[in-house]
């Protein structure tokens, strides 16, 4: 024996010496160099009570312990010196001790035979008491260990075989990648036709547990599927049959299956499937004895004589039914994305391997919209090859991924993102939209599509920064009112008026000077970031992690953004902390004139109903008040966003008939605001009250707005202006939107009318 084995035997004897008799050595076998140690031992039972339903041991049980010379790398082996328990849970051809579930996990090898002895401790005393495999928990299938370097993969689930209900005798249904690997893609009774394009080998599903025996005789087999009730002259017939219709040179699979498989606990028994492969030499012989008679009967009389010494192999099956595996990805954020319907727009840096984790986790459709094309240089960093080099990026991943085999059907569409998506898109079937393409024109043609309406599904858009350093994830949820540039806008806004500006944030809204722009190729290419392919292997899994994380957690009025430090940051940058932001949606009205959508904050109306609460408070129900309003008009959106309003300036005028919203300090704080919100947010109006009328402009407010579009040295282009109506009683808020060349036609008009000019 080697030195490892010398040493499990010194742990053995201490072992026994402390078992006060319990266990005994009775001989050590010698073994040559290279071989296993075989020991005979004797272990005493009656430590192991009885129970209804346990394993009645002897009073002295003889059992050979195998020490491999791979110890302790690899555990020692225990096997009954007798058949008495046969076909019991978890031994295995009669005498082995299934010990371990998981050798890989549950072995220690610096336990030896001390971790060993314990091991099989627990297993006598969970056998006497019928606990090896409890009724509430997943049962563990026999042990493996083939014969045959062939392998079967069961996709399909077999057909419903409650306990005792009869057995089921017909064929597998195959597609055979080569001679040693087949799928199990279906199970058609005898006497149905097999659907086209599958190969078939014969398949019994028993519906009783069968003993865990493994026989190497085709007689031995078939005796038995004789004792578990499968008539024996069905089976003779069924593979005379088989045989007889298979080629010479050609070996003969069987798939042997029974209840022996539990997923969960309260599960009913699934079957547990073996397959058993004829050899092709074995085989030819019965061919050639079919030869010699075209007569049926001799025929089986031929196969019941070859069947006393054909001998049998034990194929590999690599179980993949949905009732036997549970899924390694479930409970996970990605298992949302199962049988789900996803379109992914980009599949450069961020979208290729977003898109091979989507169809990993199981999604059922992906749509693909690239218009680019393969460059050389991308390959640093982006899942292509030489080959794909001067071809659609879209086709290129969809051929890639649908060779994957992993049951989503993905759609390549080589096409820019902002030409008509709906058109080759039927986005009411799509269940997300990525946008991962870091481009303002599809984010701004996203915001479109959502506010016609046109999108129903969440959107969540991905990008990195100049360096790859931080990622940002955003998610607009169905019924959020806005899309990705909205969103955008009011995180920038969260982050600057929140002094939250952390590493993440600034490096997406750096100061003006602090980040060049990158072209690979100097002069002539499109700009983009700077980063490797593991930088954006870790943004596109963390922030698709994130987005669908926020897909199970958010209300479908609601919209997150989330900053990631990536694998690039400066350890220092993780110091502040990943920043998060969760919207609820603004509160929306449209204004008068030209049916701009407006978006007010929530902070702008309670500063709205602060300043006339105070109003009444200290002048009385009847007087005005008002201030300025500060946000972003967008004209390509029709959008007008309300941020802040702010009390009257200083010198401001307010009476009951009229208020005049003065001037003093405006300039400073109108530069405060757009610096602090870095562009974001300015000066876009004034609001004022008609205490006990309608919100209607008078001519003072014609007035005001001819001033401010007209008579200042730094007119703005538009302004809105927003008169609260009643808010002495019901506040009703009514907004209008002017622009400088109206004021000017309604001034030209005055004059004109007045005489004034021609």
């Amino acid at each position: 024996m080697n030195d490892e084995q010398a040493l499990a035997l010194l742990q053995l004897e201490d072992i026994v010496e402390a078992s006060n008799g319990t266990l005994r050595i009775a001989e050590v076998h010698p073994c040559e160099d290279g071989a296993s140690l075989y020991i005979d031992i004797r272990l005493r039972t009656d430590a192991y009570p009885l129970r209804d339903g346990g394993t009645n041991f002897r009073k002295r049980e003889p059992l050979i312990l195998r020490i491999p010379p791979s110890v302790p790398f690899k555990p020692p082996s225990l096997d009954f010196r007798h058949l008495d328990h046969a076909g019991k849970p978890h031994v295995n051809w009669g005498r082995h001790l299934c010990l371990f579930q998981s050798v890989e996990a549950e072995w220690i090898p610096s336990d030896g035979m001390y971790g060993f002895f314990s091991r099989v401790d627990q297993w006598f005393k969970a056998a006497a008491e019928g606990e090896l495999d409890p009724e509430n928990a997943p049962l563990h299938p026999p042990a493996v260990f083939p014969t045959v370097s062939v392998w079967y993969i069961p996709y399909k689930n077999t057909p419903e075989i409650p306990v005792g209900a009869g057995n089921w005798v017909g064929v597998a249904g195959l597609k055979k990648h080569s001679d040693s690997k087949f799928d199990i893609l279906g199970w058609i009774p005898e006497g149905e036709q097999s659907p086209e394009g599958l190969d078939t080998t014969p398949a019994v599903l028993i519906d009783r547990p069968l003993a865990h025996e493994y026989p190497d005789k085709v007689e031995k087999l078939f005796d038995l599927l004789e004792t578990s009730g499968v008539d024996r002259s069905i089976l003779n017939n069924f593979f005379v049959t088989r045989a007889y219709d298979t080629k010479l040179g050609e070996p003969l699979d069987i798939v042997v299956g029974s209840p022996m498989r539990r997923k969960a606990e309260g599960e009913p028994l699934r079957q547990h499937l073996s397959v058993w492969r004829i050899p092709s030499d074995a085989m030819d012989l019965l061919r050639k004895s079919f030869d010699e008679s075209e007569d049926r009967d001799e025929h089986i009389k031929s196969f019941v004589v070859w069947s006393h010494t054909a001998t049998t192999g034990w194929c590999y099956v690599l179980e993949n039914r949905p009732e036997i595996v549970i899924r390694r990805d479930e409970n996970t954020p990605s298992s949302w994305l199962r049988d789900r319907s996803i379109l992914l727009l980009g599949a450069g840096a961020l979208g290729a391997p977003i898109a091979e984790d989507i169809l990993r986790a199981g999604a059922k459709q992906l749509h693909v919209v690239d218009d680019g094309t393969v460059k050389p240089g991308v390959l640093v960093r982006q899942r292509y090859s030489k080959q794909d080099v001067a071809r659609s990026k879209a086709n290129c991943l969809a051929k890639r991924l649908n060779d994957l085999a992993l049951e989503c059907e993905v759609i390549p569409h080589f096409e820019n993102a902002t030409h008509g998506l709906p058109s080759y898109v039927d986005l009411t079937s799509i269940d997300l939209i990525i946008d991962a393409t870091a481009s303002q024109a599809v984010a701004h043609y996203l915001e479109r599509l959502a506010g016609n309406g046109n999108l129903n599904s969440p959107l969540a858009s991905l990008s990195v920064s100049a360096k790859a350093e931080h990622g940002m994830v955003t998610l607009c949820m169905p019924n959020f009112v806005g899309g990705p540039i909205e969103l955008v806008r009011r995180s920038k806004l969260a982050v600057f008026s929140g002094n939250q500006i952390d590493t993440s944030a600034a490096a997406f809204w750096p100061a003006q000077d602090s980040e060049r722009i990158f072209q690979p190729e100097p002069g002539c290419s499109e700009p983009t970031f700077v980063g490797s392919a593991t930088d954006v292997s870790f943004h596109a899994s963390g922030l698709l992690q994130i987005a669908l994380r926020r897909l199970t957690s958010l209300p479908d009025t609601r919209a997150s953004c989330d900053f990631l430090p990536g694998a690039a940051s400066k350890m220092g940058d993780y110091s502040d902390g990943p920043k998060s932001f969760v919207f609820s949606l603004s509160n929306q009205d449209t204004e008068h004139i030209y049916k701009y959508h407006i978006r007010i904050s929530a902070e702008a109306e309670s500063a709205i109903s602060s300043e006339i609460a105070r109003s009444r408070r200290v002048s009385g129900i009847e007087v005005e008040t008002g201030g300025l309003l500060f946000g972003e008009i967008d004209d390509s959106h029709k959008t007008i966003w309300l941020d802040r309003a702010t009390e009257p300036p200083a010198d401001s005028e307010a009476s009951a008939t009229q208020f005049l919203c003065g001037t003093s300090g405006t300039y400073e704080l109108a530069q405060s605001v757009n610096e602090q919100s870095k562009g974001s947010s300015r000066f876009v109006g004034i609001w004022h009250t008609h205490p006990v009328s309608q919100p209607n402009p008078s001519n003072d407010d014609l007035e005001a707005m001819v001033h401010l579009l007209l008579e200042q040295d730094r007119t703005p282009r538009h302004v809105v202006m927003m008169i609260v109506g009643f808010a002495a009683t019901a506040p009703v808020p009514k907004y209008y939107l002017y622009r400088k060349r109206d004021i000017e036609a309604f001034v030209l008009a005055y004059l004109r009318k007045e005489g004034l000019v021609r």
